[in-house]
């Protein structure tokens, strides 16, 4: 589900996301591609659930965003937000090795 969602976002980028009126939608929509990537390589600094410091934490708070939530859902797959709404919620935190310990 990651690689969908991954994969949609950046073909959305520089081709539809150049119909936003708003450049801070357009930043917040560059955060999300780049916390989706984190949560999918485990970029996580503890293992807390929940935690501020985790890519899911940073993905519901750019959701809040009724102009991001807009865009994705015009330009979006059908069912994008809740399968982005899935990742932060049902993923064990894991730290992926090379953060504290090498490979």
């Amino acid at each position: 589900m990651i690689d969908k969602i991954l994969f949609n976002l950046l073909t959305l980028d520089g081709n539809e996301t150049s119909l936003l009126n708003n450049k801070d939608t357009y930043l917040l929509f560059k955060e999300l591609i780049i916390e989706v990537t984190k949560a999918k390589y485990d970029i996580r600094y503890c293992r807390t659930k929940n935690c501020k410091c985790h890519p899911e934490y940073v993905i519901k708070q750019l959701l809040e965003d009724y102009y991001l939530l807009q865009f994705l859902q015009v330009y979006g797959y059908e069912g994008i937000i809740s399968d982005l709404r899935k990742i932060t919620t049902d993923y064990t935190p894991v730290i992926a090795k090379g953060i504290y310990e090498e490979d």
